[in-house]
């Protein structure tokens, strides 16, 4: 595997912001409508919203949430279902500067994961990250972010290839982007990079090893973005990315060549409707293009699909926000005999405020993945509701319930499962 400027990339951090867009390296875990400007959820609340502590030019923010959970089918098995309890303590500390102009800001934050009965299922994932922005001028900027991460992927992941337990790998990832505005026209170019390792995992029925470095792999992408301001508020856009997937095995041990480039092609537009509701749409091509022969015979060099994308948020009332989204893209995957496929998912939640400090949630998902080169096509359900509860400035507590469902078709179908989760957190805030 060819190694990423890591080094270098750190080094560009000092001047960082949120680099090309971020693509978790788990297709399949859950994704989330992004919200889009300021909503019942996200809006300032000055007697409620944490201070920070002053550190020179800077504020830092360190808080501490406890969790504790309980599900019905901790190992997600079609049959023979296993409850448990968890508890998760997450600390996380982040430096934000307060300068007139530039910006830094940097973020540690840690997920300790400790079953009470399930020990193969404990897990620890954290991270550093540092991003910010150099001002050059008021119409243009330079920005760059690197991050150092430990995660892991959801037990219904098909790549997980049979794990006891749920499959870690640590990530290094580094980015570059450029903005300028000519008037009414805005201008991005980006860089950005990511190096992936994968650690081996266990057999739930053998106990065998399973030998997960061969997905370990490099990815690199450059993305061209151009805008236009229609209004104050709305802007209509094209953007244009290319990839490069460098896996450090040639040859997996399922004999699939998994190296392949890519593009990303879209024109769309982000529109304010009427003040009460924003949205970002688009429409384009995406293809992932493989490196193998024998796929090639296979009908499987290749990846294609009309790439669609929706996020809506609307403020119905001054207590109740609607978001809804909607995107068709491709995904990659290591299943034996499938470079990957087609994933479109829909989303719709609500927020509301019943309280200035109580705030009620729900939300409902679907999603599809159609495997190419494979007969299998898996479909997921997840339903949400939660309250959350702030009593001051240094404590919330929040509550959520969770419905999941997985199910599999098809020659090559995994397990279908089901699951139930009730949650119950205390955040604290110093």
């Amino acid at each position: 595997m060819r190694r990423l400027p890591v080094i270098i990339g750190l080094a560009l951090a000092v001047f960082v912001r949120p680099a090309a867009e971020a693509q978790s390296a788990d297709p399949f875990q859950w994704s989330r409508a992004n919200p889009i400007g300021q909503t019942v959820a996200n809006r300032p609340r000055p007697e409620l919203d944490p201070l920070g502590i002053r550190a020179g030019s800077f504020r830092f923010y360190p808080s501490l949430t406890v969790e504790t959970e309980y599900e019905d089918n901790v190992f997600r098995s079609e049959r023979d279902r296993v409850g448990d309890l968890a508890i998760t303590a997450a600390p996380r500390m982040t430096l934000k500067s307060d300068w007139n102009n530039h910006a830094l800001e940097i973020t540690a934050d840690a997920a300790l994961r400790r079953q009470v009965t399930e020990s193969s299922l404990d897990r620890n994932d954290f991270g550093i990250e540092a991003k910010g922005r150099l001002d050059i001028r008021r119409d243009a900027s330079i920005s760059s972010s690197a991050s150092l991460r430990r995660r892991h992927e959801s037990l219904t992941s098909p790549d997980a290839g049979g794990a006891n337990s749920p499959v870690q790998y640590d990530t290094a990832a580094v980015g570059l982007v450029g903005d300028k505005r000519f008037g009414r026209f805005s201008a991005r170019a980006e860089l950005a990079g990511e190096r992936l390792d994968y650690r081996d995992s266990v057999r739930a029925l053998t106990g065998a090893p399973i030998n997960q470095d061969d997905r370990d792999r490099s990815v690199g992408r450059a993305a061209l973005r151009g805008g236009y301001e229609i209004s104050r508020q709305s802007e209509a856009y094209v953007r244009a990315e290319a990839n490069v997937s460098d896996y450090r095995s040639k040859v997996d041990d399922g004999g699939f060549a998994r190296s392949s480039s890519g593009v990303d092609l879209r024109a769309g537009a982000k529109l304010d409707l009427a003040g009460r509701a924003v949205a970002d749409v688009y429409i384009g091509y995406r293809g992932q293009y493989y490196d193998d022969d024998g796929a090639r015979r296979l009908n499987t060099d290749r990846v294609e699909a009309l790439a669609l994308g929706a996020d809506v948020t609307a403020n119905v009332t001054r207590l109740t926000t609607v978001n809804a989204g909607l995107r068709r893209d491709i995904f990659e995957t290591t299943l034996p005999g499938s470079p990957g496929g087609v994933r479109t998912q829909a989303d719709f939640g609500v927020d509301h405020e019943l309280l200035r400090n109580l705030l009620l949630t729900g939300s409902v998902a679907g999603r599809v993945f159609q495997f190419e080169g494979a007969d299998r096509d898996d479909y997921g359900l997840l339903v949400q509701f939660g309250a959350a509860y702030r009593m001051n400035r240094h404590l919330t507590l929040e509550g959520a319930l969770e419905h999941e469902t997985y199910s599999s078709t098809g020659g090559a179908a995994g397990a279908d499962s089901a699951s139930n989760r009730i949650m119950l957190r205390l955040k604290t805030d110093p």
